[in-house]
C-alpha cells in the first residue's frame, strides 16, 4: 500500500547545499531532478530518471527531495529563475540552466533529449 511504502534507495547524488549547487558550475553536464517522495507524479518521474541514469552512468544526476530541503529547492529557483516546480529536471551545462521539464514531460528519453540539445 502506499502509506506502507519503504524509504526509497537510490543511487542519485545528493546537491548538498549551496555549496554543491555551485559544483554544478564545474560539470560539463548536470541534471537536477527535484523530487517529491509522497507525490505519484513525482514518483512516475523518479522511475523514468532511473531508467534514463542506468542507460546514462556517465551523466551526473543529483536529487533534491522537496519535501526535506523546500529552502534550497525555493534557493534553486530564485537563482535560476526558473519556477519552482515537482518533479522537475532541470539540465546544467557548466551551471547554467540549459532545459527544463517538468511533471509528465519527464521521460527518460526526454532527459536524454535535453542533454543532447
Amino acid at each position: 500500500m502506499f502509506w506502507d511504502k519503504k524509504e526509497e534507495t537510490t543511487t542519485m547524488l545528493p546537491l548538498e547545499g549551496e555549496t554543491g549547487f555551485a559544483r554544478l558550475g564545474e560539470q560539463e553536464v548536470a541534471v537536477l531532478f527535484k523530487h517529491s517522495p509522497t507525490c505519484i507524479i513525482s514518483m512516475k518521474a523518479n522511475s523514468q530518471v532511473e531508467k534514463f541514469q542506468a542507460a546514462h552512468p556517465q551523466v551526473p544526476i543529483y536529487m533534491i527531495s522537496v519535501k526535506k530541503e523546500r529552502p534550497m529547492s525555493n534557493f534553486i529557483a530564485e537563482t535560476t529563475g526558473i519556477e519552482h516546480a515537482s518533479p522537475q529536471i532541470i539540465v546544467f551545462r557548466k551551471g547554467t540552466p540549459s532545459a527544463v521539464a517538468t511533471h509528465g514531460e519527464i521521460t527518460a528519453q526526454s532527459i536524454q533529449q535535453m542533454i543532447q540539445a
